[in-house]
């Protein structure tokens, strides 16, 4: 019986050295508004924008990312997965801090606030501004996953999207990300 062994290696490891070569600005703009300082990609918060990487293939993989608040005020942002590099529809997780919850949403293009967002699923949280905390998409088949600190928050069966890119998705509060790894599932 012949039988294959496969060793999955993270599709992407990224700790910002680079000064994130090879992170893509959405058509959303604000490309200003983020900057790199020791291994911390930051969005200072001036409007919708997302900083995007990855293959247009992913199908089944894991997002972890560490994001820090700055504030405990809504709409600093979230991170977004399997997402289509030419309009933007993918999955995202928003935080809303001043609410006391994440969101995975459905979204069909660049701007959430545009229309045709499908909310997934909800999990009460609680935010705080003093530590990063790892915050990780899963994606199996239809099932989508999240994750925060390592305990599960909240999923959803969905098949809108099969396959894309990831992406930091920012908004008008400070948001800050590290140890961005997206692995084979």
């Amino acid at each position: 019986i012949p039988v294959t062994l496969q060793v999955l290696a993270a599709d992407l490891t990224e700790n910002f050295q680079d000064l994130a070569s090879g992170w893509i600005i959405s058509p959303m703009g604000q490309g200003n508004g983020w900057s790199v300082s020791n291994g911390v990609y930051s969005y200072s918060g001036l409007g919708f924008s997302q900083s995007c990487a990855g293959n247009i293939g992913w199908t089944d993989y894991s997002f972890d990312a560490d994001v820090r608040l700055s504030n405990l005020s809504n709409w600093p942002g979230g991170i977004r997965g399997r997402v289509n590099p030419a309009t933007g529809a993918g999955y995202a997780v928003w935080l809303y801090p001043a609410y006391g919850e994440m969101i995975l949403y459905s979204v069909p293009q660049w701007n959430i606030n545009q229309g045709g967002v499908s909310q997934l699923a909800v999990a009460p949280m609680t935010f705080d501004a003093t530590t990063a905390h790892d915050l990780k998409l899963d994606f199996h088949g239809s099932a989508v996953s999240v994750y925060w600190d390592g305990s599960y928050m909240m999923g959803a069966t969905d098949s809108s999207y099969a396959s894309g890119y990831v992406c930091l998705d920012a908004d008008s509060q400070p948001i800050a990300y590290s140890n961005i790894q997206v692995g084979a599932v």
